[in-house]
């Protein structure tokens, strides 16, 4: 005992199998459907504002450019057929050349860098370097590898290269073209840039001929300086961690920041006691590709596809319905955030002082007041995470990196229940890979027979510059390591054709993959246990390519074609023919095609195949990978109208897996709950809940009269077998409870509410302290974290007791209309001091008041059922009512009897 305070689905379809001549337009949607894994800020361009970093976040401190100035320098080499070259400058510059069947003349210089990039929000560091390459005919897979030594970035992190010089796209040779290629470094730290775009053929050229010849002795040039986009908003903003309220006024989005509420509103909010917290995390972006967008909008929440994807997650909590009791109104005892994030930052490892996105979302964990509050108090809580695609990386990569051996961190894994994912690829992306194999210049075989039917070869090396993908993709999307991690994890070999191309480290190209995904994937503590849960979908939508031969026509057509298909038909294509894994999958009841995809995101991967435990993976149905939010405002609002319904369903299910009742999935979904998914504990709201006083009663007053109350706590889940919450740590947790009178505290510092381990409680308050009318009672417990939880309100009259009061008079008994005052006491009735009745339809209640002795009192309301046929009975007691008054007679545990006649 302890006293505290004062009183006071549809199956999927059958993918044809295609014509695998699309592969010239592989590459159209390849950083478009970066597009849908796609890359996101939240601020930048004119009017915008800094974001205020999270506490426990160290702050982004952009590291210092390279000055641009240096001493020339040029070193020139004629190539001797049939055998690879090489040319270095004093400072450690070197371009490789692979071996060519033909001598070329090959100069390359150092200069004072002279480039600037208004325009892309990138900036040079360092001086430039300038290649200029002379000869009579060169292979199409002709790839020149730049080294600049590794101080050209001093300590950015954050690197391109921008190549500024002739392009060849489609027809027409284009000088002074900007592009930004891949860097990585070597083991020496040098930036490594292979240059894809230094050809030579003209496009019939490189129709006509697996090895095109040019003009005679033209010359080629390109100069070369290392960018970064440190300065980005999707590189430089730090992480946030936003506490959302559901919000009925805001139809767009259903929910609003706890900061843009009004001071009351927010102290309101944050007094509510927290039995679940929820955290959501967004993916990439679709409309930041670029990553340095104005933006109309400081508030990173707000932008697009980030405002778009949580709309029906809030709208089914926002618009629960009227008549919920409030403990089942989830709102009331559910703290909601968003995890906001640069995409452009490496999800799983970063360095020189930037943490990775996995250990911002660790770090705003632990740095949240809330979340810090319940987990210091030692209060268990159900956190829940729902991530859609990146975001599910981000989430797990987080998750990874609390340290189990930390007191904060242990204590806080344990509460974490559940990371719900949308289409994230666990197993990475095909179609990124692909991006980033074309833009990065890596060597590989290609099909020797060319595209079937017509004879005619297009290397895969060459793709990448015909006009139709150079005209929508170029300059629209940044090689990142966010984009990088996004790559496939390797555990399975991807494919261009079963018959061509393969991605494998036999073949020098391992470091295409995501070996950082690998790692996790191999390493991650929760695998295959219930901690992950994958919802998964698929899309109808692709590109039909032509089943027969193909004619000469039929290129150009189906290009054309492909690059005017939208973009989730065209990542279909991609997806479907990158990886051509022959396998069948069951999940869920049904059998996919592991080819099979949801437009961004194959199923072997959207499933978490290999990572997430198979009976937790389960398909949504012919959902595509933005139409698990519905898109019903930004990018995808020109969508099939079917689009809020599915975001809907995606909702539903995703609330299932969370546990929340079948109340808020009804409205969302048209099926009953699946009661095998309702495995996590309950989230049902607590509720401080009053057995006396009964509203209505009417109390007298008198000299020593007292005002019971009594109650208890309901904690829904409280020392289940499986739960961490135990009656103990809740009496640990409360620190006080205290009665209110029309929401004051009762300043009665004498008497002490005596609370159980039962988590019932008692006390009383002298009634004499009170005025007379009608008054609110209620009953209020604070906890440890500075949230409360008060009972619902009991409205009754006080009054003056006057002895020989009548209740009846002249007429019978009227059930409801009757209160009678008791006056007993004095030293030969040393029981009962007074008491009441009241009558109504169903019961008699009698509030009895014990004189205990040394000033203190015991009071207690009694029920007895009562039908209205004039006798009663319930325990120790027992009476009759009569037209002129009520008789109770009290029998003891030693047997002896005390009659009480209430009457005129």
């Amino acid at each position: 005992m302890r006293r505290t305070g004062h009183a006071a689905p549809a199956a999927p379809k059958t993918t044809p199998r295609r014509w695998p001549l699309a592969l010239a337009g592989f590459v159209v949607v390849v950083a478009l459907v970066g597009a849908m894994l796609a890359v996101r800020v939240w601020s930048g361009g004119d009017g915008t504002a800094t974001p205020t970093p999270v506490v426990g976040i160290t702050a982004f401190d952009p590291k210092p450019l390279v000055p641009g100035t240096t001493t020339p320098e040029t070193a020139s080499l004629t190539t001797t057929p049939g055998q690879p070259a090489s040319l270095s400058l004093s400072d450690g510059t070197r371009v490789d050349l692979p071996a060519l069947d033909v001598a070329a003349e090959v100069t390359l210089e150092r200069q004072s860098n002279m480039l600037t990039f208004d325009d892309s929000g990138q900036q040079p560091t360092g001086s430039m370097r300038v290649l200029r390459i002379s000869a009579d005919a060169l292979p199409t897979d002709f790839v020149p590898v730049i080294t600049i030594p590794g101080k050209e970035a001093g300590q950015i992190i954050a690197l391109n290269a921008a190549r500024v010089g002739d392009l060849l796209i489609g027809d027409e040779l284009t000088a002074g073209a900007v592009r930004f290629l891949p860097v990585e470094r070597d083991a020496a730290g040098n930036l490594v840039v292979r240059d894809v775009l230094m050809q030579f053929a003209a496009p019939g050229e490189r129709l006509a001929s697996s090895a095109a010849l040019q003009p005679a002795g033209q010359t080629r040039q390109a100069a070369f300086v290392i960018s970064t986009f440190q300065e980005m908003p999707n590189w430089k903003n730090e992480p946030k961690l936003i506490r959302m309220v559901p919000d009925t006024n805001t139809p767009a989005g259903y929910r609003v920041p706890l900061a843009s509420l009004s001071p009351a509103a927010q102290a309101e909010e944050l007094k509510k006691p927290i039995k679940n917290v929820v955290i959501f995390v967004h993916g990439h972006n679709e409309a930041e590709r670029r990553g340095n967008e104005a933006h109309e909008t400081i508030e990173p929440w707000q932008f697009d596809y980030k405002y778009d994807v949580w709309t029906y997650m809030f709208e089914a909590f926002a618009l629960q319905p009227a008549g919920t009791p409030s403990e089942s109104r989830y709102t009331n005892c559910t703290a909601f955030y968003e995890f906001i994030y640069p995409t452009y930052r490496p999800i799983f490892k970063a360095g020189d002082g930037i943490p990775s996105l996995g250990e911002s979302f660790a770090a705003s964990l632990r740095a949240d007041p809330q979340i810090r509050a319940l987990v210091d108090a030692r209060q268990p809580f159900n956190l829940t995470i729902v991530a859609h695609s990146m975001g599910g990386l981000v989430a797990r990569a987080g998750v990874n990196a609390l340290d189990p051996a930390d007191p904060f961190d242990a204590e806080l894994l344990a509460d974490w229940r559940r990371l719900i994912t949308w289409g994230t690829p666990h197993r990475g992306s095909a179609v990124v890979t692909l991006r980033f194999l074309l833009d990065s210049g890596i060597p590989y075989s290609w099909d020797p027979h060319g595209i079937y039917g017509i004879g005619l070869s297009i290397p895969l090396d060459r793709l990448s510059q015909w006009r139709f993908y150079r005209t929508l993709v170029e300059g629209i999307a940044v090689d990142t390591p966010g984009e990088r991690d996004l790559r496939w994890d390797d555990d399975t070999t991807l494919h261009v054709w079963q018959a061509g191309w393969q991605l494998a480290d036999g073949m020098g190209m391992g470091r295409v993959y995501s070996y950082e995904l690998n790692r996790l994937n191999a390493n991650d503590r929760y695998r295959f246990t219930d901690k992950y849960a994958a919802i998964f979908g698929t899309t109808d939508a692709t590109i039909t390519a032509p089943s027969t031969t193909l004619g000469l026509l039929d290129l150009p057509r189906f290009l054309r074609d492909f690059s005017n298909a939208p973009y989730i038909d065209q990542g279909e294509y991609l997806s479907y023919h990158m990886y051509q894994n022959p396998d069948m999958l069951t999940l869920d009841g049904v059998t996919f095609s592991v080819r099979q995809n949801d437009g961004a995101v194959p199923v072997y991967s959207a499933a978490g195949t290999g990572v997430v435990p198979s009976r937790n993976a389960f398909y949504i149905g012919a959902v595509d990978h933005e139409q698990f939010f519905g898109a019903p405002h930004g990018v995808g609002a020109a969508k099939a109208p079917s689009a809020p319904e599915l975001g809907r369903k995606a909702a539903a299910y995703t609330l299932q897996l969370m546990n929340f009742s079948a109340a808020v999935n009804a409205r969302l979904l048209d099926r009953q709950p699946d009661t095998t998914l309702l495995t996590l504990p309950e989230c049902t709201c607590p509720e401080l809940q009053l057995t006396a006083p009964v509203a209505g009663q009417r109390v007298p007053a008198g000299e020593g009269a007292l005002l019971d109350i009594s109650g208890r706590l309901v904690w829904p889940g409280v020392d289940q077998p499986e739960e961490r919450i135990t009656s103990a740590r809740l009496l640990a947790w409360i620190n006080t409870l205290e009665v209110l009178v029309d929401g004051q505290p009762v300043n009665d510092p004498g008497r002490w509410i005596v609370l159980r381990d039962d988590l019932t409680f008692e006390t009383a308050v002298a009634v004499s302290s009170l005025p007379a009318g009608r008054h609110e009672i209620t009953v209020r417990a604070t906890f440890d974290d500075d949230t409360e939880l008060i009972s619902r309100p009991v409205t009754l009259d006080i009054g003056e007791t006057t002895s020989g009061k009548t209740c009846w008079g002249d007429r019978p008994l009227d059930p409801g209309a009757c209160l009678m005052p008791y006056m007993g006491g004095g030293a030969t009735e040393p029981i009962v001091q007074w008491a009441f009745v009241q009558v109504d339809m169903h019961a008699i209640f009698f509030q009895l008041t014990y004189q205990m002795g040394d000033g203190l009192w015991d009071a207690r309301v009694v029920e007895v059922p009562y039908d209205g046929s004039g006798a009663f009975r319930s325990g120790t007691y027992s009476g009759v009512v009569t037209e002129t008054g009520v008789t109770l007679t009290i029998t003891e545990d030693d047997g002896s009897t005390q009659v009480i006649v209430f009457d005129q």
